[in-house]
């Protein structure tokens, strides 16, 4: 069975709220800063612009990126495998813990 999307979390968690001059298909959905800084660490964007579909977590990884998006370091599960590479003292993300290959 497919996790939620980031989107899906969002909204069940407070973290997406409908204001005019929204996105990602919802034009009322505007995000959190919380959830707009782990997006950015964890590459979500860039995994919807190559695949052109929303990043799918478990609740447990979605709550641990956003923990996460204020450090230097990445939840691994949460790494979409079109973010920006990792820097030379990060760990980078197995294909398990990523669920598998995209």
């Amino acid at each position: 069975m497919n996790e939620p999307t980031i989107y899906d979390h969002a909204r069940a968690t407070g973290h997406a709220h409908r204001m005019a001059g929204g996105l990602e298909g919802d034009p009322d959905l505007r995000l959190s800063p919380e959830h707009r800084t782990a997006a950015a660490v964890h590459g979500w964007l860039e995994h919807e612009l190559h695949t052109g579909k929303a990043m799918r977590l478990s609740a447990e990884d979605y709550t641990r990126a956003l923990e996460h998006a204020g450090s230097t370091r990445r939840h691994p599960p949460a790494v979409s495998p079109h973010a920006p590479k990792a820097s030379a003292d990060e760990p980078k993300a197995s294909a398990d813990e990523l669920g598998g290959a995209q």
